[in-house]
């Protein structure tokens, strides 16, 4: 047992972290859910409710859960209450008790936390315990534990990351202690997402896209990330862009999220007549170009911020549609959908699975296939990372998540959850961030395709030749956004009038 804290054995099997995440319950009277309990444990420390906490964890379904990655989230816990035993020394009998009330794996959970913290009392307590013939099926690992002596020194931030427990025993050490050590420690692992075997590859994909979620939950983070960008120039630095980049947006979500309806409904603006909307041109018509396949597949307006007319015919036909395929009837709907495709929509999924299925040789794969042989979307969803993810370079799908971003808050405004300035409030920075990671109007265009392909594999066989007659036809015609506005156009010009324009800086691929 005391191995495990000096090299984690997680294994990389292929979706166990895929389908693995925090699964907090709610708190009901006298309980104390693990999750919610530690997360922001650094900033409000309250050692008194740890022991009501791990009484709550070694209930639930995932204290008992016989996968993989159960049996890592159980590692990650008890470093986490160990921790706060090694922090706060009283909570310490408390864990005894636990551990006489529990059944055998619950006691095998309270000794890998008592390994952590116990002391001087842990040894007496065990010891008295086994004089007596007592946890006769704990007394090999009880044995163990006290040859070793307590409490058992182990540093995750010390420790080489050969595992994504590794990282998960970093990320619990931030939530109780602050540790930015730990944070950079995480950062360390980012470069593999380009330059690693795919062990490592697998890492950093889990790395940053846990880093990316937990830089909107503490500031601490995202100004650990930003420092980092501004000293990293390897490849470290590229994955640490996408996060700060999207960081961004998330910012500015929260802050009109939190300021409440500040747009008009669809009828006001018809009854203060202003309906009619000017022409986008410049770099605000540019940006609306990045939804330009959805706009042409719905045979909408790409130069209207509403996508045509503000009118009742219009606004119904949007309620109806955002209704239908989005599940969208308020401005709350909106925030929470533009709000996951910014921390991560279908991308977080297609980077994953990518790394998981493109290097695996023609039998391994065959065997996966089979396992999901009953599952046409996950076969899909398979076949089209496979097929597409080493050639994307790293940006995965981010075409189709921000394209369906902008075409969000384009509908938003139509119906009157977005004010005008607000939607382009969002959707300015979402067409920066496509400039940036990709090369041509076409490349674009190409994600989207293989974004929508790897979304639904319904959708992609009743409808997909639409949106592949739109992109053919954004390529063609003269009146294009994409032929009208040059790819590498100057987006910080908010004046910009034409199609004219200065060249960006080229990128660094």
């Amino acid at each position: 047992m005391m191995g495990k804290w000096r090299a984690s054995a997680a294994g990389m099997l292929f979706f166990a972290l895929l389908f693995c995440g925090a699964r907090a319950a709610d708190e009901e009277d006298g309980e104390v859910d693990f999750e919610s309990f530690v997360r922001y444990y650094y900033i409000n420390p309250q050692p008194y409710k740890a022991p009501a906490a791990a009484r709550s964890f070694l209930s639930s379904e995932l204290a008992a859960g016989e996968e993989t990655c159960d049996e890592d989230c159980r590692y990650s816990a008890a470093y986490a209450f160990g921790r706060i035993g090694q922090l706060e020394p009283n909570v310490v009998p408390e864990y005894h008790v636990l551990f006489e009330e529990g059944n055998h794996q619950q006691r095998i959970f309270m000794l890998d936390v008592l390994q952590l913290c116990g002391d001087k009392r842990t040894e007496e307590f065990f010891i008295s315990r086994l004089n007596a013939g007592r946890y006769i099926n704990e007394g090999k690992v009880i044995k163990e534990m006290l040859s070793q002596g307590m409490p058992f020194e182990f540093d995750p931030v010390d420790k080489t990351i050969e595992s994504p427990l590794d990282v998960d025993l970093l990320w619990r050490e931030f939530a109780i202690t602050g540790s930015e050590e730990a944070i950079r420690h995480i950062i360390g692992v980012l470069g593999w997402f380009y330059d690693g075997d795919v062990r490592q590859k697998y890492i950093a994909c889990t790395t940053k896209w846990t880093l990316s979620e937990n830089s909107r939950e503490h500031s601490q983070v995202a100004h650990i990330c930003s420092d980092e960008l501004a000293r990293t120039t390897d490849s470290t630095r590229r994955v640490l862009e996408e996060i700060v980049e999207d960081l961004e947006i998330f910012e500015t979500l929260k802050r009109l999220e939190r300021r409440g309806k500040a747009g008009e409904s669809g009828s006001d603006k018809i009854e203060e007549g202003i309906g009619n909307q000017a022409a986008a041109t410049g770099s605000k018509a540019w940006a609306l170009g990045c939804s330009a396949v959805l706009t042409e597949r719905n045979h909408h307006r790409h130069d209207l911020l509403a996508g045509g007319e503000i009118n009742w015919k219009n606004i119904g036909k949007t309620k109806k549609l955002i209704d239908e395929t989005w599940g969208i009837t308020t401005r709350d709907d909106l925030f929470s959908d533009l709000l996951w495709l910014n921390g991560g929509g279908n991308r977080e999924r297609f980077d994953i699975m990518g790394i998981c299925v493109v290097d695996i040789n023609d039998g391994e794969y065959e065997e996966l296939r089979e396992t999901y042989s009953d599952d046409e979307e996950m076969l899909q969803e398979m076949e089209v990372a496979r097929k597409h993810y080493g050639e994307l370079q790293g940006r995965g799908i981010s075409g189709w998540d921000y394209a369906r971003f902008i075409s969000l808050c384009r509908w938003g405004y139509m119906v009157g959850h977005l004010g005008e300035d607000e939607a382009w409030e969002l959707i300015r920075p979402a067409a920066r961030i496509l400039q940036r990671r990709f090369d041509s109007w076409e490349e674009l265009g190409r994600n989207y395709l293989v974004g929508r392909e790897f979304w639904s594999y319904e959708e992609t066989a009743n409808s997909g030749y639409r949106c592949e007659d739109a992109c053919q036809r954004l390529s063609e015609m003269r009146d294009s956004p994409w032929n009208k506005y040059p790819w590498d156009m100057d987006l910080t010009d908010t004046t910009r009038t034409n199609g004219a324009s200065e060249a960006k800086p080229s990128k660094e691929r």
